[in-house]
């Protein structure tokens, strides 16, 4: 005979509200810590665009200094020697030469300007001469643009068709995020056929009205320390913002002895920030060293470049 087990309902402890109350808890800080990712991760995607974009315009910048033969444009000849003849000695040969920005942008920018003809303009020290190159008149909009900015900004309009401004012949409006200058200096003032060449790479250069100082900031006698890569700042009214990855020029007017005669010995060379920091009411600047050219030296003039996003050797050029 089977016997027959009676159903009996086997009873099952239910979820106390605590409980869903502490995994909604939890659930809600890991959809935070996902959140919170979010930004992050679009700035390092616009990071990373800017940062493809300055690639290329520093590659267009090299193969258009080549093209055009930059590092020998007639308009340099004569700042080689002296950015501001009568006032700074003349290059002397088996020195380096006076270091020439050949920047038409800024050149056109600063027109009638304190600053259109001197980076840092005329209250600095004078060391760096701004020109525009002799077959490109900073004057023409189109030719600075073609040869001086990224081709590759062409805006587009909501049909996805490339925007364009009534007329004829048709031009295309274009967006000008990254642009260029070159900074150029001879090794030896005496050899004209090997020439330095740097590509200056801007991100969003102000476009300034005349008579307008460029944002570029002197500072004169610059307390440095060749051995720590730093640069003392004094800290007062118009200290520009100054952060890691920013841009100096050392312009500093140094001098070599050689038979009893001061010898002029230009410096002309960008160095990145690395690090900021305030100690005793002074601006510690720590820059991507090493800083060179000084010897015994403990002052130094340089000029801070707002708008620089990176700055890219090119090396030297030589004319067989």
């Amino acid at each position: 005979m089977i016997a027959i087990r009676p159903n009996v309902m086997t009873s099952r402890r239910g979820t106390s509200l605590v409980e869903v109350l502490a995994a909604m808890f939890i659930m809600t800080i890991g959809m935070l810590s996902l959140l919170a990712l979010f930004p992050l991760a679009l700035f390092r995607m616009e990071q990373a665009l800017r940062d493809e974009r300055a690639s290329q315009a520093a590659q267009q910048a090299a193969a258009i200094a080549g093209i055009r033969d930059f590092r020998h444009d007639s308009s340099l000849t004569s700042w080689f020697r002296s950015p501001a003849p009568g006032t700074t000695p003349d290059a002397v040969d088996g020195y380096p030469s006076y270091g020439v920005f050949l920047d038409p942008i800024g050149y056109r920018n600063a027109v009638g300007g304190p600053s259109q003809d001197y980076v840092g303009s005329t209250i600095g020290p004078r060391m760096i001469r701004r020109t525009s190159p002799a077959a490109i008149p900073s004057s023409s909009r189109p030719l600075v643009n073609t040869w001086f900015t990224l081709a590759d900004e062409l805006q587009f309009d909501q049909t996805g068709n490339p925007a364009s401004v009534t007329g004829s012949p048709t031009t295309f409006k274009k967006e000008v995020n990254f642009s260029w200058a070159y900074l150029v200096q001879r090794p030896d003032f005496a050899n004209e056929s090997v020439v330095d060449c740097t590509a200056v790479i801007y991100h969003r250069r102000p476009e300034l009205s005349a008579t307008i100082t460029l944002p570029e900031y002197n500072f004169v006698g610059a307390a440095i320390d060749v051995n720590a890569n730093t640069i003392s700042l004094p800290i007062g009214a118009g200290l520009p913002k100054i952060k890691s990855g920013d841009w100096f020029l050392d312009c500093t007017s140094s001098s070599a002895s050689a038979s009893g005669a001061n010898i002029p010995a230009p410096h002309a060379k960008f160095y990145r920030v690395l690090g900021v920091r305030e100690i005793s009411g002074s601006l510690l600047v720590e820059l991507n060293g090493p800083i060179t050219g000084f010897g015994n030296r403990t002052t130094g003039d340089f000029i801070f470049m707002e708008s620089v996003y990176d700055v890219v050797p090119l090396g030297t050029g030589r004319i067989p």
